[in-house]
């Protein structure tokens, strides 16, 4: 397994790969059409601007394998004032789950935050409240429930979701590299 930054020739697997976890996991919550007609050309382009122009504090790493793309994951850095860096998305491949990607893409995440100088400062991400799943995988890599909102859907859904926090970077970096060895 490889784990690298994306390029902006990535754009079209990513988008890919984040339209089959959402088409998955989402179909209970976002209208299906939308699902279906919709999500696979509005990640393309989500993923083409978000890679050939940057945010000064964004990264995207690819786990892949042979070639293949098996996960990613993609930050900002100090993005929000108290709780730190926001992990935007964190997405492994159906077949690829229960492998350790997601642990080793975390810990890239927390590698990069603490090598820019954030290392007492958290991190967090959303995760929709039904994905239950990704729930106890962020609980078991001393990830904690902070709070609930309501993201407002592309589709125009709006879908309860639950902030999942790390005070401190070193409790993630703990967590996932203990988990990796």
């Amino acid at each position: 397994m490889q784990i690298r930054l994306a390029q902006v020739s990535d754009a079209a697997a990513i988008a890919a790969l984040h339209s089959q976890n959402w088409q998955q996991v989402y179909c209970d919550v976002l209208h299906a059409d939308y699902l279906r007609e919709h999500v696979p050309a509005e990640r393309l382009a989500v993923w083409h601007e978000r890679l050939a122009d940057p945010a000064h504090n964004q990264r995207i790493w690819l786990a892949e394998q042979s070639g293949e793309l098996c996960g990613f994951a993609c930050a900002y850095a100090a993005q929000d004032a108290q709780w730190g860096t926001y992990i935007d998305n964190l997405h492994v491949a159906a077949k690829k789950r229960g492998r350790g990607l997601g642990l080793k893409l975390l810990a890239e995440v927390a590698r990069w935050h603490t090598s820019i100088g954030y290392i007492d400062q958290g991190l967090y991400l959303w995760v929709v409240d039904g994905n239950t799943l990704a729930q106890q995988f962020y609980q078991r890599c001393a990830g904690q429930a902070k709070d609930r909102d309501v993201w407002q859907a592309p589709d125009g859904s709006a879908v309860p979701s639950i902030r999942m926090a790390w005070k401190d970077a070193r409790v993630l970096m703990q967590k996932t590299f203990a988990s990796i060895a």
